[in-house]
C-alpha cells in the first residue's frame, strides 16, 4: 500500500455554489366542451348550421381567448427562477383540438388539449371565465365542462380521448 501514488486533481469549478436548473414540470389540461345539443333530429341544413358555429367557438376558443384565460404564478421565491418574466419560464406549449359529433346520440363535443412544459410556474385556467362567461356568451347556451389536470409529460389528445369516448357514449 505504500506504492499508491495519490494526486488531488484541480477542476476549474469555482467555489461558488451553483445554481441549479428548476426541474421541468408539465401542466396537462384535457379540455371537454359538450353542447348538450344533438343533432340527430335536425334537417340536414340545421345540423351544418349547429355544427358550423360550435366549431367557430371552439376555434376562436383555442387560436384566440385560451390565453386570456390563463393564469401563471411563480412556485419559487429564491433560487435560480427570481426575476426570469413568467412567460419566459414556459419552454414549450401545445394545443390541439378537435370537434365531434357522438355517434348514438349526437351530441356535439370537443375535446382539447392545453400543455405547457415550464419551470418553476402554476398553471392555472380561469374556469368561470370558461364556463359562465366566454361559452354562454359566444354560443347562447351552457355547455357541459370538464377539465382534467396531468402532469404527464407524453400528453396525448388521441388517449384522452379514446378513454373519454369508452366512458361516455356521446
Amino acid at each position: 500500500m505504500e506504492n499508491i501514488e495519490v494526486n488531488k486533481i484541480e477542476t476549474n469549478k469555482t467555489k461558488t455554489t451553483r445554481q441549479r436548473q428548476t426541474a421541468l414540470r408539465h401542466s396537462n389540461f384535457f379540455i371537454t366542451i359538450n353542447s348538450n345539443k344533438s343533432v340527430n333530429k335536425l334537417t340536414q341544413e340545421q345540423q351544418e348550421a349547429e355544427i358550423t358555429r360550435f366549431e367557430e367557438v371552439i376555434d376562436k376558443l383555442y387560436n384566440q381567448e385560451l390565453r386570456n384565460m390563463i393564469t401563471l404564478t411563480s412556485t419559487k421565491t429564491e433560487g435560480s427562477m427570481v426575476g426570469v418574466e413568467l412567460m419566459d419560464r414556459i419552454v414549450k406549449a401545445k394545443v390541439e383540438y378537435v370537434v365531434e359529433i357522438g355517434p348514438s346520440k349526437g351530441l356535439i363535443h370537443s375535446h382539447g388539449l392545453f400543455a405547457l412544459s415550464h419551470r418553476a410556474l402554476n398553471v392555472k385556467i380561469n374556469i368561470p371565465k370558461l364556463r359562465d362567461e366566454f361559452l354562454p356568451t359566444e354560443l347562447g347556451y351552457y355547455c357541459y365542462l370538464d377539465i382534467k389536470v396531468y402532469s404527464d409529460a407524453t400528453a396525448s389528445l388521441q388517449e384522452y380521448i379514446q378513454k373519454t369516448s369508452d366512458r361516455h357514449n356521446l
